[in-house]
């Protein structure tokens, strides 16, 4: 499939494409409007919105893998025997990514 490079910006585009993001129309052979794929204010409460949702998933998933950590390795070292304990590290790597995203997310 044949490519359109923008004499404006310097942006490949598909062959079939009438207008660069930049505002270059291929058609007319001039600058028109940019093309703005979202509202600003909307995308910049949406991306926090969804960065708080993940520092608050994270922050469950850390939280339950570290407990059930916790409390069976406590469980084992107090028995007798010495007995087995769960190492929840699944939850709690899946926890600290999520919240680490979260955090990087809000913050840019």
């Amino acid at each position: 499939m044949a490519t359109r490079r923008c004499p404006s910006c310097n942006l490949i585009n598909p062959g079939s494409a009438t207008v660069c993001d930049c505002g270059w129309s291929f058609v007319e052979q001039a600058m028109t409007e940019p093309r703005h794929l979202s509202n600003d204010r909307e995308s910049e409460e949406d991306r926090r919105s969804q960065a708080s949702r993940q520092i608050v998933t994270g922050a469950i998933f850390l939280g339950v893998g570290l407990i059930l950590t916790v409390a069976t390795f406590g469980a084992a070292a107090s028995s007798p025997s010495g007995g087995t304990y769960i190492l929840a590290y699944g939850p709690m790597i899946y926890g600290a990514i999520t919240l680490f995203r979260g955090v990087a997310g809000r913050n840019g």
